[in-house]
């Protein structure tokens, strides 16, 4: 089997790191995998196989490939606008809640036309991925769309945990010293509400926070911290590769956005052992435990510092739940069968 992944970007970012792990299951149990993408980025990965920048009006030759999995709105118009090219082929992942995610950054206008453009690029009767139940209910109301939606939890790579830069190094030394630190990873956007970490900062005076990522969010968190006097327990480190290396100054990893495809970061950090807190969203309901790990209720200060608090004391126990709930259903092999199995129903149907 060959298998042709489209990207927007090499880009260090969730749904293309997601696509390197898929990759990471699945090459040993394929013949060839090929990805091509648009945009030259500033923090590229290496994604272990061949690549191939392309312009969007570039009509490819895919008869050579049994699969062509696209991933984000410019992948998903260039497989609609090629789909002459590309018929029986097709497959799509879908990472995000697009109508909750495009609120947080552009106006209603904007919005509007980028719905619409990618229910015109998901337009048409091919498989659609997805992470969870909610999201499956999610994209059959928003697409009208009753077959061919295909849930596969998301898994990860286990990576080795290595040195870091020794200024963040003497930092996060010193707040290890002090406090319960609770690390974050992820863009710094209105989304990912980090916001609440620092208002936690402002009840509890035994803990630190501690995010990895950059943003345009960056100013205003800062801003609050300064605001509410916890500037001294909060360290905002910006964007640095290979972000799991800080985890082994974390004692509690959170996930606490407003809205979620499914935290490849949190997932990193469930790999390590890290007890997580989360965001009490639909997405998770199928997979989290309340009794394993530390689910709040979205802006709510008194349910989010209940439950870091509650895991805070506990340590060692949500560790190995974190542990546990990795291996039985995260891990990087497991997304791989799952989506091998759906190439080869895909193409069954087309033989």
């Amino acid at each position: 089997m060959k298998i042709a992944y489209i990207l927007p970007s090499l880009d260090n970012k969730g749904p293309i790191v997601f696509t390197k792990y898929l990759i990471e299951g699945i090459k040993d149990k394929v013949d060839d995998i090929k990805v091509f993408y648009f945009e030259d980025t500033g923090n590229p990965i290496n994604i272990g196989v061949e690549t191939q920048k392309i312009s969007f009006f570039e009509a490819l030759d895919f008869d050579c490939y049994d699969i062509v999995h696209s991933t984000m709105l410019k992948p998903d118009l260039y497989t609609f606008y090629h789909r002459k090219k590309i018929v029986g082929k097709r497959v799509s992942s879908l990472h995000n809640m697009i109508k909750e995610d495009l609120k947080y950054n552009y106006n209603k206008f904007v919005q509007y036309i980028y719905r619409i453009v990618w229910k015109i690029a998901l337009w048409n009767n091919f498989p659609l991925v997805v992470s969870s139940l909610e999201m499956e209910k999610y994209y059959k109301k928003f697409l009208k769309r009753e077959s061919l939606i295909k849930i596969i939890p998301y898994g990860i790579t286990e990576n080795e945990i290595g040195d870091i830069d020794s200024n963040d190094t003497e930092k996060l030394l010193k707040f290890q010293e002090r406090y319960t630190v609770i690390g974050s990873v992820g863009l710094v956007i209105k989304r990912k509400g980090f916001d609440q970490l620092i208002r936690f900062l402002e009840k509890e005076k035994d803990y630190a926070v501690v995010i990895v990522g950059d943003g345009p969010e960056v100013e205003n968190l800062n801003d609050l911290a300064h605001s509410l006097n916890v500037s001294d327990r909060f360290l905002l480190l910006g964007f640095r590769n290979y972000s799991y290396n800080y985890y082994k100054f974390f004692n509690i990893y959170a996930l606490v956005s407003h809205s979620e495809g499914f935290g490849l970061a949190m997932l990193e950090a469930m790999s390590f052992g890290l007890p997580i807190v989360c965001s009490d969203l639909p997405i998770y309901k199928d997979y989290f435990d309340k009794e394993k790990i530390g689910l709040f209720e979205l802006c709510n200060l008194d349910s989010l510092t209940k439950e870091i608090l509650r895991i805070g004391n506990n340590l060692k126990f949500f560790s190995a739940c974190s542990r546990e709930l990795f291996e039985n259903e995260f891990s990087a092999d497991k997304m791989g069968d799952r989506h091998i199995k759906l190439y080869k129903s895909l193409n069954e149907i087309n033989c």
